[in-house]
């Protein structure tokens, strides 16, 4: 989305279905469904390669943007779009980013299992939430003001040069002019005629 924020002209990214798609909407984004591991729903990430295979799933807090089934199991989840999604707002010339919010939970996945007492009377398998992580940051009016420049320092030098090229041209015109003329202060053409 094309924005203008304090004469800025921005993108707008933010997440959407595809964010965290395991290949199930698109092709494209198949390879983080690893082999050898159970590939869950839409909108979850398997955690557990980078976590020692440990039972953990990534998505959006509140399982926004996910299949419903992992809300269904789950009391206490309202997501919404404003609260839970993720965006960058971005200087497209510069990449430089003035505002974004990124967050995700991290889920563990909580199976029946009659070996282990506290799990034997777990009723279904489901995605248990157990912390968010949010990162929220903005340029402040000093850091927006330098970016501006920064934007138009081409412009500016343009104009810098050109002005300094005119000058330049004016005092060769004005010093060709006096040479021709003989005007320089104090000093007489050798060329002069004495009269007696």
């Amino acid at each position: 989305e094309n924005l203008t924020i304090d004469g800025i002209d921005v993108w707008r990214y933010e997440s959407t279905n595809f964010t965290l798609d395991n290949g199930q909407l698109s092709p494209d984004t198949k390879c983080f469904c690893l082999e050898n591991r159970e590939c869950p729903r839409n909108g979850v990430l398997d955690y557990g390669p980078p976590a020692f295979n440990g039972p953990f799933y990534m998505s959006h807090p509140h399982f926004y943007l996910t299949d419903d089934l992992y809300r269904e199991n789950t009391t206490g989840l309202r997501p919404e779009e404003s609260e839970h999604g993720m965006f960058v707002i971005m200087e497209p010339t510069l990449g430089i980013p003035l505002s974004l919010r990124g967050q995700l939970m991290i889920s563990t996945k909580v199976v029946r299992d009659e070996a282990i007492d506290l799990f034997k009377d777990v009723a279904y398998d489901h995605y248990a939430p157990l912390f968010t992580m949010r990162i929220h940051a903005e340029l402040d009016e000093s850091l927006t003001s330098l970016l501006k420049l920064a934007l138009n320092a081409a412009i500016i030098g343009m104009y810098t040069g050109i002005g300094l090229l005119l000058f330049g041209l004016t005092m060769i015109t004005v010093g060709l002019f006096v040479t021709k003329n003989h005007k320089w202060y104090n000093e007489k053409s050798p060329w002069a005629v004495i009269k007696n």
